[in-house]
């Protein structure tokens, strides 16, 4: 199956994202067994150009309206547990202030979410941190599925020229140099 310009948000539009390009693998032995019920028989996703754009005033927002986004999310992924792999490619990471203004935080991600378990996921994922023309940022590591939070994540940057923009993200009376 093959689908194109999903868009998703939560109610709360904490953040949203667009997928260029979304490609769902099914398992032949679930169509058989189970029917044309795609909860069931999906077992790869592909997501090609995904960019997230997370709100900065929704940033550090924990609650009672967090918790309930997570637990209907979390009933969505209990009803695919059938999927053991997502894979991502040419992602972005965007955060948008309150008066419009965007800053790329990473982008050409190209990599994994992968099933351990039930409740756990493997990540796997390399890019482009901020502006840079390399690929200088790898991440690996596992989620929670029941709580959304990471279990363990390692992140590499490799050493690169700072980009302009982090003014944005910092108070002014702090200077980054490479």
């Amino acid at each position: 199956l093959h689908l194109s310009g999903v868009r998703l948000a939560p109610k709360d539009r904490s953040f949203s994202v667009e997928i260029q390009d979304v490609r769902l693998g099914y398992s032949l032995w679930n169509l058989i067994k189970y029917g044309f019920s795609p909860h069931k028989v999906t077992h790869e996703v592909i997501l090609i150009h995904p960019v997230v754009v997370v709100y900065k005033s929704s940033l550090g927002k924990e609650g009672k309206s967090a918790e309930k986004e997570w637990l209907g999310f979390k009933k969505m992924l209990e009803e695919l547990n059938a999927i053991k792999r997502i894979t991502v490619r040419e992602a972005e990471v965007i955060l948008e202030d309150s008066s419009g203004k965007k800053l790329r935080m990473t982008h050409s991600l190209d990599g994994c979410f992968r099933a351990l378990s039930a409740d756990s996921a493997s990540v796997r994922l390399t890019g482009k941190l901020l502006e840079s023309r390399d690929n200088n940022l790898a991440m690996e590591g596992s989620l929670s599925l029941l709580s959304g939070k990471p279990l363990r994540m390692f992140v590499n940057i490799k050493e690169s020229v700072p980009s302009s923009e982090l003014p944005f993200l910092l108070p002014s009376y702090i200077k980054v140099t490479g």
